[in-house]
């Protein structure tokens, strides 16, 4: 057993390109004057260098972390000309074999993932380690979170330490920038050069399709290229292509099978924020390949935008990107789907974003959606007419923004006026094919026409792209109503426990169990649903008359109303 700590320099290639003599001297001075005395005086041993890094050997975890930091906090104040240097660092404790002095094994690659994942001037350590520091210097450490590191199968609980005081960060963007996204070129494990148009096609649809979201810059598969074949540090990438965020991935072909394995990487600092796996048979390569980039896209943007948490020491930023900013987090906000302080608390964040900047796209359609108020809380009044002006005022500022044609169409929808917002709902599906949200509405205009194959079709085109959007529950809400305005109540009471077990505080899901358990004479557990349905928020049958969107047909409205009644729900 030996705590093993791994040390890197943090954008050592470009520095190297910059000033190769100085960089080595500054190197060189780090090694000698700081990690041997360090290592030396707590027991420990540099084990081996390489350019950029360092790996250390300590008897003990208390030692471990103490040089760690030690090393960290007397690097920031270190006096030496030229550019300054800056490391992450990972612990762990695990068995190890040593050979030739050399040491191998589980617990050498587990502080290697470690030191990728720390934040640059900061050290990132195990939880095996933080349980040996109990009583001793383990509060200086705050949780991490679990990551899921590298080629290491299992998730990690990880503790990390970084120095205070002033600090530079290493998610800066430039001046009025959106944070931009670059798609890396994906491995080709097997060498064999016939494999590699698959990797490459990969790369180009996965492009492609990230370009045609206005929320974030897409760099080009050109520029992305160019810099991955001149280093393969991710944070030196960041900084030459002013990226934040890096998707690369690895593709595995075995006869008729392929796996493609995926990674979201805060370009910044290296930290993993996102990883999955895609499996599928090779019979059809084009049909395979625009399914897994289908299922990463669907992957990969509600990650992204789950980013952009509400925090209260949220960094102040160019006027420009702060505007952008409360636009991510307002829909962040919009998406918990949870109750109507949230439809506020986003329509605030909006608001600020159109204050600090008028032009701001994201922002009148996320102003948009929260008037139109598809989350039927009777606590809100729907404000068709808002919504189809901020959702054409973002028209007027960009009429090729899919977004805004799918925000328009959402409050023509919710304002009855059913053909124009399927012909705008289909026109931001041909400018996006892979913007979920209009295949989402889509779904639901049918379901009030009433039309249950229509609503089937799009639910699964919906689910097919974004498979972990916050919007899917509402779909089983649409393909249950469809079929209550069919008449099939049976069915429509089947699809709306669907949509309860998957969600199981919407409202509407349960108004519409209740409408058809009472239509199917079960009216003991119609008024237990409406009961349930009462309980997660108001509802009154005036409400639904003046706010909820009726069917096309006003006999199936006029019997899912009057459901509601006799089961219980109020005047």
């Amino acid at each position: 057993m030996a705590a093993i700590v791994v040390a890197d320099v943090v954008g050592y290639s470009g520095m190297m390109e910059r000033d190769e003599a100085g960089t080595l001297a500054r190197v060189l001075a780090l090694r000698t004057q700081l990690f041997e005395p360090a290592a030396v005086s707590r027991g420990g041993r540099i084990v081996k260098t390489t350019g950029d890094g360092l790996l250390l050997e300590f008897p003990s975890v208390v030692r471990a972390v103490d040089a760690a930091i030690f090393v960290q906090e007397q690097l920031a104040a270190w006096p030496y000309a030229g550019e300054p240097l800056m490391l992450r660092i990972g612990i762990h404790l695990g068995d190890v074999m040593v050979r030739d002095d050399d040491v191998f094994g589980a617990g050498v690659n587990l502080a290697a993932r470690l030191e990728q994942a720390a934040e640059p001037g900061g050290v990132l350590i195990s939880n095996t380690v933080f349980e040996q520091l109990a009583g001793t210097g383990g509060e200086e450490f705050v949780d991490g979170g679990v990551r899921h590191l590298k080629n290491i199968s299992r998730p990690m609980q990880t503790w990390a330490w970084r120095r205070s005081g002033p600090q530079t960060s290493p998610r800066a963007l430039s001046p009025g920038r959106k944070p931009s996204i670059a798609v890396l070129p994906f491995e080709n494990p097997s060498g064999d050069p016939d494999q590699d148009f698959l990797a490459d096609g990969m790369v180009e649809d996965l492009t492609t399709k990230l370009s045609r979201f206005h929320w974030f810059h897409v760099i080009a598969r050109a520029s992305s290229y160019a810099v991955a074949e001149q280093t393969s540090d991710l944070v030196e990438l960041g900084r030459r292509l002013d990226v934040r965020y890096a998707l690369e991935g690895t593709i595995r072909l075995s006869r008729d099978r392929v796996r493609v394995s995926t990674q979201l990487v805060d370009a910044g600092d290296g930290r993993l924020v996102w990883a999955d796996r895609f499996d599928g048979i090779l019979d059809d390569i084009f049909d395979l390949q625009d399914e897994i980039v289908r299922s990463i896209i669907g992957e990969v943007v509600p990650q992204f935008i789950a980013i952009y948490r509400t925090t209260a020491d949220a960094p102040q930023r160019s006027t420009s990107f702060a505007s952008w900013e409360s636009a991510m987090r307002g829909w962040n906000v919009l998406w918990r789907l949870q109750g109507p302080e949230d439809v506020l608390e986003a329509r605030a964040l909006f608001e600020d974003a159109l204050e600090k900047d008028a032009m701001n796209t994201l922002a009148h359609c996320g102003m948009s959606v929260s008037f139109s108020n598809p989350y039927y809380h009777a606590q809100l009044v729907r404000d068709v007419e808002r919504a189809e002006e901020s959702a054409r005022a973002a028209l007027a500022i960009d009429d090729g923004d899919a977004f805004a044609w799918c925000a328009l169409g959402i409050a023509e929808l919710y304002g009855n006026h059913h053909d124009s917002a399927e012909h705008h709902l289909k026109r931001a599906v041909s400018l996006n094919p892979s913007l979920a949200l209009a295949h989402t509405y889509l779904a639901a205009l049918y379901c009030f026409r009433p039309d249950s194959r229509g609503t089937d079709k799009w639910a699964e085109s919906a689910r097919l792209l974004s498979p972990v959007d916050p919007y899917m529950p509402t779909l089983n809400v649409s393909r249950a109503m469809a079929r209550f305005g069919e008449g099939d109540y049976a069915g429509a009471l089947a699809v709306a426990d669907e949509a309860i077990l998957d969600a199981p505080k919407l409202q509407s899901a349960w108004r519409v169990k209740s409408a058809s358990l009472e239509i199917l004479g079960h009216s003991d557990e119609a008024t237990q649903a409406m009961n349930h349905a009462l309980s997660l928020g108001p509802l009154t049958m005036t409400w639904m008359r003046t706010e909820g969107t009726p069917f096309a047909d006003p006999e199936a409205w006029a019997t899912y109303l009057g459901a509601l009644e006799r089961a219980g729900a109020p005047d």
